[in-house]
């Protein structure tokens, strides 16, 4: 399990617990008839619930920011795909996605490239030496 499903997990599980307490709260407050104490179990409750979907919009944020810079994979390892010609566009893998690749000299599938340059959301790829 990676570090970030571990920090995903606990922290989900803590809010968990704080909802749990809100409930015995707002329990409580039924028992001693008291609407104070009823809006704390209520806020704490609120609270759980918002920082959850909160936390989940924070890890989409996190994962999308690879892919708005890209300048990050200039000089990562690649995988051709596919065989592409110099001079064209084929399809690579790096960094766990497939990317559009135009290839600065013949390449076939399964080579190893490094990636050169990025522009317009287009790899310029060459073999691996």
């Amino acid at each position: 399990m990676s570090f970030s499903i571990k920090i995903g997990l606990a922290a989900t599980l803590f809010l968990i617990a704080i909802a749990l307490f809100g409930v015995f709260v707002i329990y409580v407050a039924f028992l001693q008839n008291d609407f104070l104490i009823f809006i704390a179990g209520y806020v704490l409750i609120l609270a759980a619930i918002i920082s959850f979907f909160g936390l989940g919009v924070a890890d989409v944020m996190v994962k999308r920011k690879k892919y708005f810079d890209m300048n990050r994979l200039k000089g990562e390892i690649a995988e051709a795909k596919m065989d592409i010609e110099k001079g064209s566009k084929g399809v690579v893998y790096a960094e766990g996605e497939e990317w559009t690749a135009f290839a600065l000299e013949d390449i076939k599938q399964g080579d190893e490239l490094i990636i050169e340059d990025v522009e317009k959301g287009i790899l310029y790829v060459k073999k691996r030496k």
